[in-house]
């Protein structure tokens, strides 16, 4: 598991220029899904145990912690407002919540979504970190 741990961390390190935030407590498999063409990087975590709003929370918050460090601390919602800590960027769902933020790394800009597998696909038992290049426009042959 190590090796692909260490791949998927390469890889949004690299890519998404975020680092230090490891993964959830009690992971027991991880895997990344890259789409190049779209820009967009889904890392799944399998947990061992129930999911709670507590692991979910903390999750969210190691991660933020490493969006302030790379954007230094300007992560903001759709709408421009700048947020002040992570539970700011926290929407309310059913069964639990999940986050949504926008950070800038070298004039680029991308988007965090952290939510329960189960929002998702239904499938109950993980965590997803989701990243996505946000406006970017991609530039064509000759231009």
């Amino acid at each position: 598991m190590e090796a692909s741990t260490a791949d998927w961390v390469k890889t949004i390190e690299k890519d998404c220029k975020i680092t230090g935030f490891g993964r959830p407590y009690g992971t027991v498999k991880e895997t990344l899904d890259k789409d190049e063409k779209k820009m967009v990087w889904r890392v799944t975590f399998e947990i061992d145990e129930e999911i709670t709003q507590e692991m979910v929370d903390g999750y969210a918050k190691s991660v933020w912690d490493a969006c302030v460090e790379a954007d230094g601390g300007r992560m903001h919602s759709c709408n421009g407002y700048l947020y002040d800590e992570a539970w700011d960027a926290e929407r309310s769902q059913i069964p639990l919540n999940y986050y949504i933020w926008y950070y800038t790394v070298n004039h680029k800009e991308f988007r965090v979504g952290i939510y329960p597998t189960n929002l998702e696909d239904g499938i109950p038992g993980g965590i997803v970190l989701k990243i996505e290049r946000w406006n970017y426009i991609e530039k064509k042959a000759g231009s």
